[in-house]
């Protein structure tokens, strides 16, 4: 280190290791604080699981709807509003969600996240590629919710899809294989019951986000648009994904002026095997406090490391002025 002669240049100095040591302080404190959110919502997990399973209806008081609480909800589906949520990655590998209102006795509807599958490579179609059904009159599904972020143009229908064989189902996601498909099998079908469901699982507050870009209208790009209508399936008890409109983000409410249904303000994530090969593994936040703390330690150690050479450079200064004195 080169000496110091320069009042100028050791007041310099001083402010400069006092700044740093500053912000070094300051990113300790804030990831001591992130620290404490983590920890916070690893309670509010754990508090919303130990809560008595719920039966959800339309008259369900918002207050009841927790986040990660079980939870049990009967209805039909609302295969002719089924749809799929883009960009949803899982292990790395990028895949799409598909979305399902359940609609009530009472009239009301509760949204489900029915699972996810692989982005079928190029040259499959943007709807194909998921997974093997089986149909069956009646189900019993489960779920799991997030407590709770993209391109413009995110909207668009999937391309159809033909002389390709049943789609098998593997841990991550499908492949499709030749042969002849089934009942309620083939490509981009996935089974979705007539009559009256059980469908159990967590709540959750909303659909987890991704980001995305704005518009000059100042909607969403990815957003659902406002002349969607849904669209009649093809075949009673199943959901054709070849067709289905894909948004970046879902917002119950949008749907809710689209659709005309009174949604619950929770949304169910399937979490069982129901059947029909979607992979049902949900992003969890993070609760992972003490990475923080360890970063916290490392930048109150840089901030410990600029005091100390703050104090070295003042030190420096005075000895020198008080043999100037003499």
């Amino acid at each position: 280190m080169a000496k110091l002669k320069s009042p100028t240049l050791t007041i310099v100095a001083l402010v400069l290791l006092a700044l740093a040591a500053g912000v070094f302080a300051s990113a300790g404190r804030w990831q001591l604080s992130r620290a404490q959110e983590r920890r916070a919502i690893a309670a509010e997990i754990d508090a919303g699981r130990k809560q008595a399973p719920l039966a959800v209806t339309g008259a369900t008081p918002a207050q009841e709807l927790v986040p990660w609480r079980p939870a049990r909800v009967e209805g039909t589906w609302r295969n002719d509003l089924s749809l799929l949520l883009d960009n949803r990655n899982l292990d790395g590998k990028p895949g799409l969600w598909l979305a399902t209102p359940l609609q009530l006795a009472d009239g009301s509807a509760v949204l489900v996240l029915r699972g996810w599958f692989a982005r079928p490579m190029m040259g499959q179609g943007a709807g194909q590629g998921t997974a093997q059904g089986v149909g069956t009159g009646s189900g019993q599904v489960a779920g799991q919710g997030v407590g709770a972020g993209s391109r413009q143009d995110a909207v668009q229908s999937p391309q159809q899809v033909a002389g390709q064989g049943p789609v098998q189902a593997s841990g991550q996601g499908v492949v499709v294989s030749g042969g002849s498909p089934g009942p309620g099998q083939g490509p981009g079908r996935v089974p979705t019951p007539a009559g009256v469901q059980s469908v159990t699982g967590e709540l959750s507050a909303h659909v987890p986000r991704l980001f995305e870009l704005w518009t000059l209208s100042g909607t969403p790009s990815g957003a659902l648009p406002a002349d969607w209508s849904g669209k009649e399936p093809a075949q009673p008890g199943i959901t054709n994904l070849d067709g289905l409109v894909r948004v970046q983000n879902l917002d119950i409410a949008r749907l809710e002026t689209i659709s005309g249904l009174k949604f619950v303000p929770a949304v169910l994530l399937q979490k069982n095997d129901a059947g029909d090969s979607l992979t049902r593994e949900w992003p969890e936040p993070s609760v992972d406090s003490d990475k923080n703390v360890g970063y916290a330690m490392q930048w109150f150690a840089f901030a410990g490391i600029a005091l100390i050479a703050g104090l070295g450079v003042a030190l420096r200064a005075w000895r020198r002025r008080a043999q100037t004195a003499k």
